[in-house]
């Protein structure tokens, strides 16, 4: 491989967007930071930007967030607006040669402001996007240079040679244990309100549910890392940052039983607490008391809806049944719940809304994370939606501009309610204050 030897300092950018919104992110971008800790391997010089980093531990509601969109279209509509200033800056500062940008749906639109201004500012900085929404709609943009799909680790390293092509297809990486930790050190960041805790022990999702594409990105299959990888970084974090609290990442953790309860026995001996993301049928009683004696605070599952037949629509694969279940189980283990719910599916009445709502205050869980069907890319969800694909940038999980589609405004904003008050009084967590 004979590569660019003009090449030395890459910047990694997670593009803002909760800013946009009046809030901040202080969760450290993994994807990217995977990538750093690659490069660095390779020799070279890397920084990682997150964006929406703010020196900050109050966050604000869903709810709130929506009374700001109007800002956010208005910030997205003007390229000479005061908001991109410090970004630019803060880049340019860093003395470029590449400038790297992972992208999920709703950032597209702010990268590609991002990348006309840098490369108004200097031209020749290399542009590189990255990430789910290219992996999903890979098509040539502006200003941009080159575009890696899948996994990005060697993928990157494929655009510095000479004369690469515009598109760079990125194959899976088998062994995940292979890869270097996260580049934790190369973060950016002005304040102390870090969640370095966040991991990611595997990648894919073998199911198939029609509002995600990680199906898709991830090519039906899933890799776990290694217990002993997992752990090793856990306390590599534990040790150099002074890290207690967790967050596992994964589509869902509880992948398997048996790796569950092989990592609990694990993570039972490093006294932390953790939170992640599941299902609930990978869970049960005994699967749930393992977790918390291993130091589980917070489960966070989806629910999506409280009607069978919208279930079923939307290949959940889950029962109310089994729901009560787990939530009832957790809550007497003294583990946290919070149930992601989601309304504005096509074809759901106002009953079945209402529906969910019961259902939702039915399992009375620590906190609802509610969100609308959005048609993202790569999913059956955005075939049954067919919304403008030039307005992207309108269309995310708790977009005002999806609420006014809907035939069912005043059920969605007694939901909306209903999770406002929840947020209100559950338990802080990590770095919130």
């Amino acid at each position: 491989m004979i590569l660019d030897t003009s090449i030395n300092k890459i910047v990694l950018v997670d593009p803002p967007w909760y800013k946009l919104v009046g809030s901040h992110y202080n969760s450290i971008p993994l994807g990217i930071c995977y990538i750093s800790s690659y490069l660095r391997s390779q020799g070279y010089n890397c920084t990682v930007y997150n964006a929406d980093y703010k020196d900050d531990r109050s966050f604000l509601t869903q709810y709130e967030r929506l009374q700001k969109y109007e800002d956010y279209i208005n910030i997205l509509k003007n390229e000479s607006h005061s908001f991109w200033g410090s970004y630019i800056s803060d880049i340019i500062n860093m003395k470029p040669d590449v400038v790297g940008f992972s992208i999920c749906q709703p950032t597209l639109k702010v990268a590609l402001i991002m990348a006309k201004l840098l490369k108004l500012e200097e031209p020749n900085i290399k542009i590189i996007f990255g990430g789910p929404q290219i992996t999903l709609n890979p098509i040539k943009y502006d200003n941009v240079d080159h575009i890696v799909t899948g996994e990005g680790e060697y993928g990157i390293l494929e655009c510095f040679k000479k004369n690469s092509p515009y598109l760079i297809k990125a194959d899976i990486i088998e062994n995940l244990d292979s890869l270097p930790f996260p580049d934790r050190d190369a973060l950016y960041f002005k304040g102390k309100y870090l969640e370095y805790g966040h991991i990611i022990t595997g990648r894919g999702c073998p199911f198939k549910c029609i509002f995600c594409a990680s199906s898709i990105i991830w090519e039906n299959r899933f890799r776990l890392r290694s217990i002993e990888n997992v752990i090793k970084e856990v306390s590599y974090i534990k040790d150099k940052y002074g890290c207690k609290e967790f967050c596992f990442r994964d589509d869902t953790f509880t992948i398997t039983k048996k790796r569950t309860i092989d990592m609990c026995k694990e993570l039972k001996k490093l006294d932390i607490e953790w939170e992640c993301d599941t299902r609930i049928d990978n869970l049960s009683y005994d699967i749930l008391k393992l977790m918390k004696e291993s130091g589980c605070k917070y489960i966070r599952i989806g629910i999506e809806s409280g009607n069978e037949r919208v279930l079923k629509l939307i290949n959940k694969q889950i029962t109310k049944e089994k729901a009560r279940q787990v939530v009832s189980d957790a809550k007497k283990l003294g583990i946290k719940v919070i149930t992601y719910f989601m309304t504005g599916i096509p074809t759901e009445t106002k009953e079945e809304v209402l529906d969910s709502l019961n259902f939702a205050k039915e399992l009375d869980p620590d906190d609802i994370g509610l969100s609308l069907a959005t048609p993202y890319f790569g999913t059956k969800m955005k075939e049954m939606m067919k919304y403008n694909d030039s307005e992207i940038e309108k269309y995310f999980h708790q977009s005002p501009d999806l609420i006014k589609r809907t035939k069912n405004k005043d059920i969605i904003q007694k939901f909306y309610e209903y999770a406002t008050d929840k947020r209100k009084h559950r338990p802080k967590w990590g770095n919130e204050s």
